[in-house]
């Protein structure tokens, strides 16, 4: 038995890294693997009954997958803390209705999610606060990576009142993560929002920033440039392998993300990002884990 079970372990192994011919296996074993929002959005395959950026797919994405970090995507409440939610509407994961904006921080970390049947049998989730988080992740010897992905905007606030949310958002942030005693080198702060990126680029907080991108990645490469900055997050439709290349070579590191499955995993590692935040933390580890 004990030498069938072994037999599968080499097929699986020779199976994934046969298909990383051709990769710059040096490049590869750097990667930073990192949880989306812990283990990605609940679903049926792979199977993932948690919400994203629920406290038990946060944490098992670092106890149970070794993640060296983690991905959330961050909003600001009414009172001006911080809770993590991916949607716009919280009628998308709870029976809640409207934004996370108007509501004050207590309010919400008191929320259940609710994701429906089936995966309301397995999970008993709560709308998590960045504090509690942090708090969490101070518990390791070595603080893990953290993404923070800010949303900015609001569908309950107009377009003037979204700009100064958006204007005030990320000094909020920064003051907080200073309170808490971040480790700067930790964190990435990550938004599409350029006007607010400008802005804290001047500020000159510490916190190291990236782009999100969803178009013309060549003309944020040259915007990433211009700023100094020293990543850029784009969906990996976008990616190539020479754009990766390119990037790193002009200082820029690049993000991508998603990978629900094995094939999307190894797409991402082809096109040679050098950090990926997947839905699938199994199946990246499984191509990687064998090159460290």
């Amino acid at each position: 038995m004990q030498k069938w079970i072994f037999s599968c372990f080499l097929l699986l192994s020779f199976g994934c890294n046969s298909n990383l011919e051709g990769i710059d296996k040096e490049q590869a074993k750097n990667i930073l693997r990192i949880g989306h929002g812990g283990l990605g959005f609940a679903s049926f395959l792979p199977w993932n009954p948690y919400p994203i950026n629920s406290m038990t797919s946060l944490r098992l994405a670092l106890e149970k997958h070794s993640a060296d970090g983690l991905e959330v995507d961050v909003r600001m409440t009414k009172d001006k803390k911080f809770v993590l939610y991916h949607d716009k509407d919280l009628s998308s994961s709870t029976l809640l209705d409207s934004c996370v904006e108007i509501y004050n921080y207590e309010h919400l970390v008191q929320v259940k999610y609710a994701l429906g049947f089936p995966f309301d049998l397995f999970q008993e989730e709560f709308i998590l606060g960045l504090e509690d988080l942090i708090d969490y992740l101070k518990t390791f010897e070595d603080f893990p990576h953290l993404h923070i992905d800010l949303r900015v905007h609001s569908p309950c606030f107009n377009a003037e009142s979204n700009y100064k949310w958006e204007m005030e958002i990320f000094q909020s942030l920064a003051s907080f993560l200073k309170q808490k005693n971040v480790p700067k080198e930790k964190v990435i702060i990550n938004t599409f929002a350029r006007d607010m990126l400008s802005k804290a680029i001047k500020a000159d907080d510490g916190f190291p920033l990236s782009l999100e991108v969803y178009e013309k990645p060549d003309e944020a490469l040259d915007f990433a440039m211009k700023h100094r900055m020293s990543y850029l997050t784009i969906k990996p439709e976008l990616l190539s392998k020479q754009f990766s290349q390119k990037a790193r070579n002009e200082g820029v590191k690049i993000i991508t993300f998603g990978g629900n499955s094995a094939k999307g995993n190894l797409h991402m590692i082809k096109v040679e990002a050098d950090i990926i935040q997947s839905n699938n933390l199994e199946a990246l580890n499984d191509y990687l884990m064998p090159l460290k």
